[in-house]
């Protein structure tokens, strides 16, 4: 990095910081509580992530009063943004309704047939809690489907820094 941009990461450092002294606060408080101070590290950024309190459509504001523009649409899982209408009205819907059944929904199965309709190579869906249990899962239907005991296995992934 040449001295000139070296000065620009560090202007742009303090600006950052100047604008975002409670984020500060509250990361240094994430980090007593949250390994590498956030529930997402591999998307961390220094000096720290700030620390955001609602977002509406694309847009999202932090504790110090920022508002932001949200290029990611928090990293592709809101394609409707923050607080769409239509959205919260289905919410509301559904937690009226309740939240956690031990078995199939017709919202779940209308889901899963819209799912499989517009996929070709989709015969079926399974619903997961977390990507981990989505991996778990899906290893067990290739070793099923192969018939192989082993899997391989790649260690080493992205990570935060200081938090490997």
């Amino acid at each position: 990095m040449s001295a000139s941009d070296a000065r620009a990461v560090t202007e742009e450092e303090r600006r950052f910081r100047a604008r975002t002294p409670t984020s500060a606060r509250w990361f240094a408080e994430a980090c007593r509580h949250l390994p590498g101070g956030d529930s997402r590290s591999p998307l961390f950024h220094p000096p720290y992530p700030v620390t955001l309190t609602g977002g509406i459509g694309a847009r999202v504001t932090d504790v110090d009063g920022n508002d932001l523009l949200d290029l990611t649409g928090n990293h592709t899982a809101l394609v409707h943004g923050y607080g769409h209408p239509a959205v919260l009205a289905a919410v509301r819907d559904q937690l009226a309704a309740g939240t956690c059944f031990p078995g199939p929904t017709p919202p779940q199965v209308r889901m899963a047939g819209l799912l499989a309709d517009r996929f070709p190579s989709v015969e079926q869906v399974r619903f997961t809690n977390s990507g981990t249990e989505a991996v778990m899962l899906a290893v067990r239907a290739a070793r099923a489907f192969t018939g192989r005991a082993r899997i391989a296995v790649a260690e080493g992934g992205t990570t935060a820094p200081g938090t490997a």
